[in-house]
């Protein structure tokens, strides 16, 4: 490396360094983090492995995170709550993306599927509530996703032998909560309900 080439190095190295203020005292507390009695308290031990090693020493400043991981267990704590109420829920609820792609799905909508054991992340809601490779026609989710409103279809779904209520809303971030509720109970009560009216 040439003489001019190696000082532009250096001068690139130089120039992205950070800028710290020149050191005051063995303590340089460029954070501002240590109280004045700590750091009067680390400049006197200091002194005395000085004295006693003729080393030299260095101090790093740390940073207190405690707050941070009270935060941190606060935010997990209300993961695992909203993970447990969401699946304590008895309708099926899925979480789509804007394509229709699974991002979560309850204990109950596993259950309904018959999927309680396999991974349903990554597969589109069409393919797994009606085996189909496109969205169904009136398909809740695409009105939701066209007006921003929620949408509730009901509708008798071959693939799982059930009346079934969806209701589909808008997420705030994109896509959409799909929650579906097995009416199939409720269709045969109206259904002879019905036949017993017209008799």
């Amino acid at each position: 490396m040439s003489l001019f080439a190696s000082a532009l190095f250096a001068l690139a190295v130089a120039t992205q360094a950070p800028q710290y203020p020149a050191p005051t005292g063995f303590v340089s507390d460029f954070a501002d983090v240590i109280p004045a009695d700590e750091e009067a308290r680390i400049t006197r031990l200091i002194e005395a492995v000085r004295a006693g090693s003729q080393g030299e020493i260095a101090v790093v400043t740390l940073r207190d995170i405690s707050d941070m991981k009270v935060m941190e267990r606060a935010v997990a704590e209300a993961r695992d709550d909203w993970e447990e109420t969401f699946n304590s829920i008895r309708e099926g609820i899925t979480i789509h993306d804007a394509n229709f792609v699974v991002l979560r799905a309850n204990t109950a909508a596993r259950r309904m599927l018959g999927c309680e054991d396999d991974a349903l992340e990554g597969a589109k809601c069409f393919e797994l509530f009606h085996g189909l490779e496109s969205p169904i026609g009136g398909c809740p989710g695409c009105e939701t996703l066209r007006t921003g409103a929620p949408t509730t279809i009901d509708l008798h779904e071959p693939l799982l032998g059930r009346y079934l209520e969806i209701t589909t809303l808008p997420r705030a971030g994109g896509g959409i909560t799909h929650v579906v509720h097995d009416i199939s109970e409720r269709k045969q009560a109206m259904d002879e309900i019905n036949l017993a009216a017209e008799r």
